[in-house]
């Protein structure tokens, strides 16, 4: 693999001074919110008048560290789980994840080097497509890779990436492999922004893999597993009145009941075992090989006007444009460069979420926070009308007042 020797050191660094024996993870009370929010009246985007109707999620995780000893989770609740919210594309890291683990499943099974730079030659989804095996944005070869699409799902969220990734792995392993780690409540049911009945989202096309010498086949395949409802409080219905794919105006509720879905706490968890996966959450969490771990913390952490592959010029892209929804509040507290980050955030249906891992790079200290709102005032979805302003703002002057309850205090370097 081409980034190899980058990515071990890359994991090497981030890990020194860490403990790599499990550890266990206490809970705060979620009153700790009272006192970092403050006074929320005019703050927040407005969305604190009312949590319930905008559906506001947060959970924050304080990793507290021990000397010579395993670290541990603080975590301080504020209605998570407490009725249904749209994952958006912060499922996009599960997707990532999962083609690494049958990466390294068909690696094992057929003795042969496959690896995340192994060219793809991708079979069409539709009667009338064609065959794709060339990936303009790859400047090395041209060639279409589970790396470049993992790169491109994180960096700007491509949602034909995140289509390619599933189907590499299928729906079936895909919610499978997140269930083996403990994520229970995971429901991926869907490709994103592509039309489809039940019947095509089982079904994935046949992929490729082209070695020096032979190639190795993914045949279709048809996913046979039946997906639980999601286990949610309350109704599954929102708004008044939706657009459908034709642009039809259907006068009655969006459904969401054949819609992804995952618990708050189990999308922060896949983060912890991906970012700090010597924390024990209680779950078995991901088998990834070192490489692959590596390869998701350094695309989920860097700048993308800093990637050489792909490339994303600044003649084109403004200085900050993936930044965590986040960062513009935690960059009112600490300096911009001493901000590490680890993040995956999506928006949808009126839907704003994002999950991160922020580390202050001067002092040590960090926290995950994973929190969502849900805005759409005149009560259609698919309308692209959504006050996603509103939501934004919230994000960062949630950003702020975590930072300074949890970091202001701690002793700068």
């Amino acid at each position: 693999m081409k980034y190899l020797p980058a990515l071990i050191a890359f994991l090497t660094i981030l890990l020194t001074g860490c403990a790599v024996t499990p550890t266990t993870t206490t809970t705060g009370a979620s009153t700790w919110f009272d006192d970092v929010l403050g006074v929320r009246e005019g703050r927040y985007g407005g969305l604190f008048d009312d949590p319930e109707a905008h559906r506001v999620q947060i959970l924050v995780s304080e990793v507290i560290e021990r000397n010579g000893k395993p670290a541990v989770l603080k975590r301080y609740h504020y209605r998570v789980d407490a009725e249904y919210i749209y994952p958006a594309s912060s499922i996009k890291v599960a997707g990532c994840v999962a083609a690494l683990l049958e990466l390294q499943r068909l690696a094992e099974q057929t003795g042969l080097p496959l690896d995340a730079d192994t060219p793809l030659m991708l079979y069409p989804r539709q009667p009338d497509g064609n065959i794709t095996t060339r990936d303009d944005s790859n400047v090395y070869n041209g060639t279409i890779t589970l790396h470049q699409e993992i790169r491109k799902v994180c960096f700007v969220s491509s949602n034909e990436g995140y289509n390619r990734l599933f189907d590499f792995v299928g729906r079936d392993r895909l919610n499978k492999d997140m269930w083996d780690a403990g994520l229970k409540s995971f429901r991926l049911r869907h490709r994103l922004s592509e039309p489809g009945d039940e019947n095509w989202q089982r079904w994935t096309p046949q992929i490729d893999m082209i070695l020096d010498e032979r190639v190795h086949t993914l045949p279709e395949r048809t996913a046979t597993l039946t997906l639980p409802p999601s286990q949610v409080p309350g109704s599954m219905l929102l708004g008044k009145r939706y657009y459908d794919w034709d642009g039809n105006l259907i006068q009655q509720p969006f459904d969401f009941t054949t819609k992804n879905h995952v618990s708050l706490i189990d999308l922060q968890d896949m983060l912890i075992m991906i970012a700090r996966p010597e924390i024990d959450l209680g779950k078995p969490g991901f088998p990834l090989t070192d490489v692959h771990r590596a390869l998701l913390m350094q695309t989920l952490s860097q700048d993308p006007l800093e990637s050489k592959n792909p490339v994303y010029p600044a003649t084109r892209y403004e200085p900050g444009f993936a930044d965590s929804w986040y960062v513009p509040g935690i960059a009112r507290v600490v300096p911009r460069p001493a901000i590490f980050s680890v993040d995956k955030s999506g928006q949808a249906y009126g839907f704003q979420i994002d999950n991160a891992y922020f580390l202050d790079r001067s002092t040590g200290a960090s926290f995950f926070v994973t929190a969502v709102a849900y805005n759409n005032p005149n009560q259609t979805l698919n309308d692209n009308t959504y006050n996603y302003h509103a939501t934004s703002r919230f994000m960062a002057e949630l950003g702020e007042a975590i930072a300074r309850k949890l970091w202001v205090p701690t002793q700068r370097q």
